[in-house]
């Protein structure tokens, strides 16, 4: 994908939709076990948006956006996290 290529308003809404759809998953989880699936496919989209929108200068807005999108879901996870575990005892 070439500079030509970015469409940015297009690709902030499909970050956006696999945002909400993780933010969604880590709000359902009943236990540890499925915080650690959501987490798994966490990490696959975080492989997946890496490779589709890698660190230089074309992608510069995209990658600020991930950082605040990724540091969003880290601290919703570990805050569930910590949830589960105090339901658990």
């Amino acid at each position: 994908m070439g500079p030509s290529n970015v469409n940015l308003k297009r690709d902030i809404e499909d970050i956006r939709a696999l945002h909400m759809k993780i933010i969604r998953m880590i709000q359902t989880c009943e236990n540890l076990d499925h915080l650690i699936v959501t987490n798994r496919y966490y990490t696959l989209a975080i492989r997946m948006w890496s490779i589709t929108y890698p660190t230089n200068h074309i992608y510069a807005n995209h990658n600020e956006l991930l950082s605040k999108v990724k540091n969003h879901i880290d601290t919703l996870s570990r805050l569930k996290r910590k949830q589960l575990r105090g339901t658990s005892m």
